[in-house]
Parts: C-alpha cells; sequence; structure tokens
C-alpha cells in the first residue's frame, strides 16, 4: 500500500528542487563531458604530432572543473526559486563543454565528407581553430546561469536571520562569478579573432609556427580557471565556516 503524498512532502520537494536540478544536471552533463575528453585524449596521445594539443585539453579540463566548483558551492546556498532557465541553460553549458573537447579530436568527426588525406594535410589547422570561440560560448552561458539565479536570490526573503551575512557573501560572490564570466567571454572572443588572423596569415607556410602561438594562447584560459576554481574552493570553505560556528 502506497503512503499518500501530503503537502508537507510537496512542499519539501519544491525547496529542494533547484538543488537537485543542478545536481543531477550537472551530474550526467560532466559524465558525458569527460567522456569525450578521454577519448580525445587517447587519440592526442595516439601520435607525437597532436601532442601540442594538450595544453588546450589541460585548459577544457578546468573549464569542466570550474562548473563542478561553482556549482557545488552555489548549490549549498540556492533557495527554492526556479524557472526554464534552470534547466535550459545547464543542459547548454553541458554541450558546450563536450565540444571544448570534442573540437580538439585529430579526426574531425564533424566532416565526415572530408578525404582523409586532406585532413592529414590540413590537421593543424582544421577546424580546432575556433576552439576559443566556443569557451566563449562557455563563459556567456556562465554569465547567463549566474544572472539568472541572482535575479531570484533575495538575500532578506530567501535566508534565515542567522544566514543573512552569509547570504549578503553569497550574493556577492555571484556578482564577482557575473563580472568573471562576462570578461572571460570578450578576452576569449578576442583570443578567438587573433587565432583566425593569424591562421589565415601563417597558412602552410609557417604552421609549426602557427601551431605553437594557438598552444602558447592556451595558458590565457589556463590562468584564468586556476584562479577561478581556486576562489570558488575558498568561498565554500568560508560557508562550511560560517555554518560551523552559526548556532
Amino acid at each position: 500500500m502506497s503512503t499518500p503524498l501530503t503537502p508537507e512532502a510537496v512542499a519539501a520537494r519544491l525547496l529542494s528542487y533547484p538543488h537537485d536540478t543542478y545536481l543531477y544536471v550537472g551530474s550526467f552533463m560532466r559524465s558525458v563531458a569527460l567522456a569525450a575528453g578521454a577519448l580525445v585524449l587517447l587519440e592526442i596521445l595516439s601520435h607525437k604530432r597532436y601532442w601540442w594539443r594538450l595544453l588546450p585539453w589541460v585548459a577544457c579540463l578546468l573549464a569542466t572543473i570550474i562548473t563542478l566548483m561553482t556549482w557545488g558551492r552555489g548549490v549549498l546556498l540556492t533557495n527554492s526559486k526556479s524557472n526554464i532557465w534552470d534547466a535550459i541553460l545547464p543542459l547548454l553549458m553541458g554541450i558546450s563543454e563536450f565540444c571544448l573537447f570534442a573540437i580538439l579530436s585529430p579526426k574531425e568527426y564533424w566532416h565526415p565528407a572530408t578525404p582523409v588525406r586532406a585532413m592529414q594535410e590540413d590537421d593543424e589547422l582544421g577546424s580546432w581553430r575556433y576552439w576559443l570561440f566556443v569557451h566563449a560560448i562557455h563563459a556567456l552561458l556562465a554569465v547567463g546561469l549566474v544572472a539568472n539565479r541572482l535575479a531570484q536570490t533575495d538575500p532578506v526573503l530567501d535566508f534565515d536571520g542567522r544566514l543573512r551575512p552569509l547570504a549578503l557573501e553569497y550574493v556577492g560572490w555571484m556578482k564577482e562569478d557575473l563580472r568573471g564570466a562576462a570578461f572571460g567571454t570578450v578576452i576569449f572572443s578576442l583570443l578567438g579573432l587573433l587565432t583566425l588572423y593569424l591562421a589565415k596569415r601563417e597558412k602552410r607556410a609557417h604552421k609549426k609556427r602557427y601551431v605553437r602561438i594557438v598552444a602558447a594562447l592556451s595558458l590565457v584560459p589556463i590562468i584564468i580557471y586556476s584562479m577561478v576554481t581556486y576562489q570558488a574552493g575558498k568561498q565554500r570553505d568560508r560557508t562550511d565556516e560560517f555554518v560551523s560556528t552559526t548556532k
């Protein structure tokens, strides 16, 4: 015999709905993205000519770690408000993270009609040149996601009085995330344009130099992502410290 559903049970589910949505969506989207990352890593390691892609691959891995860290921090303090964008934006971010890895694949699955020989000859100048634009899209989706959560968060009405100081800090963290994601969108877009310009200028005559330059540009997202990941870790520790000392 089933137990009748009560208003209290539904209220509890509504309270945890945004938390569960980000938790579940984040779990399966990260699994797909990391599976793609593992396959692409094996392809990169299969031949020395592809090893230069390891640095961009590390940047992609850090991009997925950022969502893990920031979402992990966010679900600790998210309220019960949600809208359709809380489902759409996380899914789109999952797709963008998959594309971050997939576009680095030497096989270029998205060009099945391209002869293998032509792909090999033009390998260093393939579709991966748009890789930094995928980073820009990923950052832009982060802008939308954070802005959406920020618009639905009221540190006075949505939190118990004992948590209000932490709620104000949480709002400040989201505003920092918003500015950082907007900055990343601009920077990655500019770097993407620089990559396209270099690809057009260098062409086949200086492919090796072009490859080295693009690999070096990967250091920019690596540095940015490392800083954001470190900051998110500190904010999670701050949440733990506050709650532990609050009676």
